[in-house]
């Protein structure tokens, strides 16, 4: 099994993207390197919906003012420390002046080790998540790039666009698209669907729909050739198990 392979499952990208959001940025770049040997479309859809404290830390403050109220002052102190006093500052200001105060001193106080830094990241991150998953925040409204679509593994795994017409997984009742033939699970057990134009938009006549069922069977072969592909990459399994 390659590195990626376990991973093609429903739910398998969110997996994999735990995986290196809890890993060291070093250990991150050797999972990405890995990752790109076999699929450039995977590594750069998770270049794109990992979470970092650089990506958080752009977000506007009144998130940030949710996230820190959230964690211990000493998290969010150590997570600003390296930060310019100007944006120490901006965060700081939104911020109810008990709290203020508290983690200003904290930076005041002590400079963070490089363990402490990814101690408190990894700790910030995991805590994100959290609320994101409680729906506490929301990232259709803070940052639509990150938004992790219900059909993902199959989106990357064929350089698709979003199939289900919307950023957040969720089918819009308007335009969601008419599912065409049976539902076709995978080796791995994800169930695919095949999509036609909504009905409000019909074939123009029996060669455009015929044209469609061909390419329909053609991405069939594909899915098949790249399961055959990935029978020879399975040895990667165990570079990626000792990094980890």
């Amino acid at each position: 099994m390659s590195t990626i392979d376990r991973y093609k499952k429903k739910g398998g990208f969110v997996q994999l993207l735990a995986v290196l959001e809890g890993s060291s940025p070093q250990k991150q770049e050797q999972f990405f390197n890995l990752i790109g040997a076999e699929s450039k479309s995977w590594e750069a859809a998770l270049r794109k919906k990992i979470l970092s404290i650089e990506k958080i830390l752009a977000w506007s403050p009144e998130h940030l003012t949710d996230l820190f109220s959230s964690i211990p002052h000493l998290t969010s102190a150590m997570t600003l420390h390296s930060l310019p006093q100007d944006k120490i500052d901006f965060y700081l200001k939104y911020l109810n002046p008990k709290d203020k105060r508290k983690i200003a001193d904290l930076i005041a106080e002590k400079a963070p080790s490089a363990g402490e830094k990814s101690a408190c990241a990894h700790r910030v991150i995991q805590e994100v998540r959290s609320m994101i998953s409680k729906g506490q925040l929301k990232l259709e409204k803070i940052d639509p790039e990150l938004v992790i679509e219900e059909n993902i593994e199959f989106q990357v795994e064929h350089n698709l666009p979003k199939l289900d017409g919307s950023s957040s997984g969720q089918k819009n009742e308007e335009t969601a698209p008419a599912h065409f033939g049976e539902s076709e699970p995978t080796e791995a057990g994800t169930t695919l669907r095949f999509e036609l134009p909504s009905k409000n938009e019909p074939p123009a006549n029996m060669q455009d729909l015929e044209s469609m069922r061909r390419k329909l069977s053609q991405m069939a072969k594909e899915l098949d050739t790249a399961k055959q592909e990935n029978q020879s990459l399975r040895a990667r399994l165990d570079q990626i198990r000792k990094i980890a």
